[in-house]
This record gives C-alpha cells, sequence and structure tokens, in this order.
C-alpha cells in the first residue's frame, strides 16, 4: 500500500516537488530511524530471551524502551525549531524546511508506539503487528488523498502529505498501545532496564541511523554535484525527483519481502543464539538467504526489460524508467546486504555490523562525490552497488565464522544469475512480437513472462520447494468446517 501510494504521491506532486519533498523526507527518516531502529527490535530481544532469563522483566524493558524514546524525539524537534537557518541553508529548496515542520509529529508518535510494538513482535504476534501497520497506511493514504482534493497546489499538497503521515502515526500508536495492554502488558518501573535497553540499542541504533544519514547526504550531495556539473538547481532537483524519489521505491520493492522475513527471523535468532545453538542459527540463516535471493532475482529481468515501460506507465516519466533499468543490476547486492545485515543484529554482531557498514558507506559516498560529475546519477547506481556488494560479503564472513553456516546459497545466486539470461531473453522476444499491441496488454504480459520464468526455473532445478504450499492448500480444503 505504501508503494503504490508513493506512485500517486509522485503523480500529484511532479518530478520537482517531489524532489523537494524527497530532500524533507530523508531528513525526516534519519529522526524516525533514532526512535524506530535500535529501541524496538532490543525490546523484541529482551522479550525473546524473558523466557530463559528471569532476571529479564518485559515490562520495566518497554517503560525504559518508552522513556529513552521519548527524550531521543523531544531532542529532535528541538534540533529542527531551534537551528532552523541550519536547514534552510543545507536544502537546495527552502520549501523543504516547511515540509519537515509537518512530518516531526510523526517522530514522537511512533517513538512511543514502536516501543510497544517491539515487545509485540518478541511475542511473535505477527499478525497483531502487521494488521496494526495496516491501519497505520490506511490511515495515511484515505486522509491524503481526502485533503488532496480541496488544492491542487503542489507545495499545498506536499504539507498535507507530511501531515497525513503524523496523524496516521498517532492513530498507529494509540492502536499499538491498546494491543500491548490487551496481551497483558503494563507499565512497570525501570528496575535497572534503562541502562541495559540503552546499551543494546545503541549499536543497531547507530548503524540505521547512518544508513539514514547516508540518505540524506544524497539527497543534498546528488543535486549539488549535478549542478557541480553544468545543471541548473531545478533540472537537478527533476533528475533526482525521477530516480531517487519515485524508481527507488521499485528498486526496494524486494526488501518488502525480504523484510518481512527479516522481522519473523528476529525472535528465532535470538532464541538460538541464546540457547548455543549454532548448527541451527547455521541452517536459518543460510535459508533466508537463498530465500532472498531468489526473491531479488524475480525483479532483475523485470526492470531491466520493463522498466522503462514501467516509468512511462506509472510515473508518466521517462528519466524514471531508464534510471530503473540501469539499476536493476544491483538489486541482488541490496536485498542480501539487507537480510544479512537484520541476522548480524539477532545474533549479537550489532558492532561488526556496523564497522562493515561504514566501510560500505565510506565507498558509496566516495563513488557519489567523484563520479556525479562525469556519470550523472549513475554514480549513485555504481556506488549502491559496490557499497551493498562489499559490506554484504563481510556480513556473510561474520556470520559464517560464528555459526559455521555452509555456503550452499551461492549455488543459488549463481544459477539465478544464469536464469537471468533466458529469462531476459523470452521478454525481450515477446516484447518485440508485441509492439503493435495495446501497450497495457504488451506490458502485462511481459511482465508476467519475466516474473513466471524465474520462479520456473528455480522450481525446475529444485532450489524452490513449493510442496508445502500444496500440503498447506491441501489440509486447508480437508479441514472440517
Amino acid at each position: 500500500m505504501g508503494f503504490f501510494f508513493r506512485v500517486y504521491l509522485s503523480d500529484m506532486l511532479g518530478a520537482e516537488m517531489m524532489g523537494i519533498y524527497q530532500v524533507a523526507f530523508s531528513v525526516f527518516i534519519v529522526f524516525l530511524v533514532m526512535v524506530t531502529s535500535g529501541v524496538p527490535i532490543t525490546v523484541t530481544s529482551l522479550t525473546a530471551r524473558s523466557q530463559f532469563d528471569g532476571n529479564i522483566n518485559q515490562n520495566s524493558a518497554v517503560s525504559s524502551a518508552v522513556v529513552i524514546n521519548l527524550i531521543i524525539s523531544l531532542g529532535t524537534v528541538i534540533i529542527v525549531l531551534f537551528f532552523r537557518p541550519m536547514w534552510q541553508r543545507i536544502f537546495t529548496s527552502p520549501l523543504s524546511f516547511h515540509i519537515l515542520l509537518f512530518l516531526m509529529p510523526a517522530v514522537i508518535f511512533s517513538s512511543i508506539g514502536d516501543s510497544f510494538k517491539g515487545n509485540i513482535w518478541g511475542k511473535k504476534r505477527y499478525f497483531t503487528v502487521s494488521f496494526i501497520e495496516l491501519i497505520e497506511q490506511a490511515v495515511r493514504i484515505l486522509l491524503c488523498v481526502l485533503l488532496f482534493l480541496f488544492t491542487k497546489d503542489n507545495l499545498l499538497r506536499a504539507n498535507l502529505a507530511a501531515i497525513s503521515l503524523s496523524l496516521a502515526c498517532a492513530a498507529s500508536s494509540i492502536t499499538m498501545m491498546f494491543s500491548y495492554r490487551k496481551l497483558g502488558g503494563n507499565i512497570s518501573p525501570s528496575d535497572g532496564h534503562i541502562k541495559k535497553v540503552f546499551e543494546m540499542s545503541a549499536p543497531i541504533t547507530i548503524m540505521r541511523v547512518s544508513s539514514a544519514l547516508v540518505s540524506f547526504l544524497i539527497a543534498i550531495i546528488i543535486p549539488n554535484r549535478l549542478v557541480a556539473s553544468g545543471l541548473s538547481g531545478s533540472d537537478a532537483m527533476i533528475i533526482y525527483g525521477s530516480s531517487v524519489g519515485m524508481s527507488m521505491g521499485f528498486l526496494y520493492s524486494p526488501i518488502t519481502l525480504t523484510g518481512a522475513l527479516a522481522v519473523a527471523l528476529v525472535p528465532r535468532l535470538n532464541e538460538e543464539y541464546e540457547c548455543k545453538n549454532l548448527i541451527c542459527l547455521g541452517n536459518t540463516a543460510r535459508n533466508a538467504l537463498s530465500f532472498s535471493i531468489m526473491t531479488a532475482s524475480v525483479f532483475v529481468p523485470l526492470y531491466l526489460i520493463m522498466g522503462g515501460e514501467i516509468g512511462q506507465f506509472i510515473f508518466k516519466n521517462q528519466l524514471s524508467g531508464q534510471f530503473l533499468m540501469r539499476a536493476a543490476v544491483v538489486i541482488i547486492s541490496l536485498t542480501i546486504e539487507h537480510i544479512t545485515s537484520s541476522m548480524m543484529n539477532s545474533m549479537g554482531l550489532q558492532n561488526k555490523a556496523f564497522i562493515n557498514y561504514l566501510v560500505g558507506t565510506a565507498l558509496l559516498i566516495a563513488c557519489i562525490w567523484f563520479f556525479t560529475p562525469l556519470m550523472g546519477i549513475n554514480a549513485l547506481i555504481l556506488g549502491l552497488g559496490i557499497s551493498n556488494t562489499v559490506s554484504a560479503i563481510m556480513h556473510i564472513y561474520y556470520i559464517k565464522k560464528l555459526t559455521a553456516m555452509r555456503l550452499d546459497f551461492l549455488k543459488t545466486l549463481g544459477l539465478n544469475i544464469v536464469f537471468m539470461i533466458p529469462s531476459c531473453a523470452l521478454t525481450l522476444v515477446v516484447k518485440s512480437l508485441l509492439h503493435n499491441a495495446p501497450s497495457i496488454i504488451s506490458f502485462l504480459i511481459c511482465a508476467f513472462l519475466a516474473i513466471i520464468s524465474i520462479i520456473i526455473l528455480n522450481v525446475c532445478f529444485g532450489l524452490l520447494d513449493l510442496s508445502a504450499f500444496f500440503a498447506f492448500k491441501k489440509r486447508k480444503k480437508t479441514a472440517p468446517f
């Protein structure tokens, strides 16, 4: 829902205003990550470990998380309000600052709600968390669409989009607190848990904040380096909005699926790590890697062959489609880095994960700074590919060192790279045969072939086993009512 809403938002705001909104949103994400990354994951970990450690009080951990997050979120609001001149100088367009102001209440509401979410995660109540997040997206989209009916001014629409997000986070936070109480949770004294929560969450938070800061730096550096190459400020913002503001959502779409896997893995990996069951830990990591590789591989032929059509059909923007086609080559490295980073945090390797991330980040910034004047926006693709590949390799090294994980997933990786050749060829041939057909029919047929061909090849070569799915369907049909 959030993905398709982003498509709608891009259409309503236009490329230039979407770029202005994206710059403000990148700063907001930095502040949001401070309260929605390390602390909730730590609460999840402590909740899972409390089953084996009687010294951990779940309610005290949640109370400590609320206190820490509230302090952080109020601090971010003060930074925005009292350093307004600094933000206006940093932003390529001063309009971004007003959008940022309307986004800041969302940080406060999320700081409260996500503290309770961590406890619900740790209890493996995935449906509850997912349903509440569904409510948040639904409220945000509904409010935004309704508010957009009253104005056609792009700047006002961007501000209204920010307001709708803050209101949606408020609704989500209230619902999350209610669910926490319904599951038996209470607000208890911290009992020394504040220090424990802070110490455990700090490495994760620093790494995630650093990641968000990189997005912010990209939002600042790329337009400025494009201007240095000879473009006007308006043209630079249009290119940035068309690529990062529009196409990046498609580029990260596999992570939407593997991100759900990462969430589900956190309590399980924590339990296996706490029980020192390193063999099961390695098997879980290997299977998660294989699934992530197959998931990412499905999207590569689709974007390589049909990226131009996606940009034109979805965004009515040729630049976004061209960027998506070129950026398809980095999808696998993005996905592997994401899932291995999540596993590292769950295995108690937060500090090493952060160091690995810093190495990748340094490579990304260097590529953007030195190559943007020469390659334009393609420097971002080069940087993403190099940085995520290096970080992912380092993550895998430490996971294997801890768990003696087998490297069977490399077979999955190699075969899926090979599978892309016939998949792309088939899609390209069919696309040329359907050049006279209606564009929507041609797009749907080619997109279906690009996706289904990779899935079929994985099944035929024994990499993907659908027997469990069909067994589930069979049990469902024969189950008594």
